[in-house]
């Protein structure tokens, strides 16, 4: 596996990084990567690995991971991921089947847009934010998506499934 490290700040349009499969990116704490006019970074094909401890900001979404079966993503303490257009989502995910673990800030319109999801599982111990979803299952999806959330946070409003040929496992932690 390569991993591509950003150590430094880089801003500019486009995509700053396309992940390919097999291999991964690193975010380090501090550093921020965005995109003018796109996802700040991307990524196709199976088992990629993504580490976010710095901050992702794109005009259409942070990060979008697209036929990546088997793949990881986390987003640790201090690691924050955005999406500023409206209709923009921090985290954008199809075909996964993989593992996303939140323990940062997840910001945009529809926060986690997930498409043929089939086998994925959300761990949220962080936030989310949303003007409108903070995790949407896209009409046309299929299989089983697995939201666990360990957060202090309101799935009922929060969570949106628009089609019926999904299942959406989601459970809540139990406030103390």
């Amino acid at each position: 596996m390569t991993i591509k490290y950003f150590m430094f700040n880089t801003s500019g349009a486009g995509s700053q990084w396309n992940i390919s499969a097999g291999n991964g990116v690193d975010v380090a704490a501090g550093v921020t990567v965005g995109s003018t006019d796109s996802f700040a970074i991307t990524g196709t094909g199976a088992d990629i690995g993504v580490n976010i401890n710095g901050a992702l900001y794109g005009e259409t979404g942070g990060l979008a991971l697209l036929n990546t079966a088997n793949s990881v993503v986390r987003i640790g303490e201090q690691g924050e991921i955005s999406g500023n257009v409206s209709g923009g989502s921090a985290l954008t995910l199809t075909d996964s089947g993989g593992t996303i673990e939140n323990r940062g800030l997840l910001t945009g319109d529809s926060t986690v847009d997930v498409f043929n999801t089939s086998g994925t599982q959300f761990t949220n111990f962080g936030t989310i934010i949303a003007s409108e979803h903070g995790v949407e299952l896209e009409s046309g999806s299929s299989g089983t998506f697995s939201l666990f959330n360990l957060a202090d946070w309101t799935l009922q409003t929060s969570a949106r499934h628009s089609d019926q040929s999904t299942t959406l496992r989601a459970r809540q932690r139990t406030p103390s």
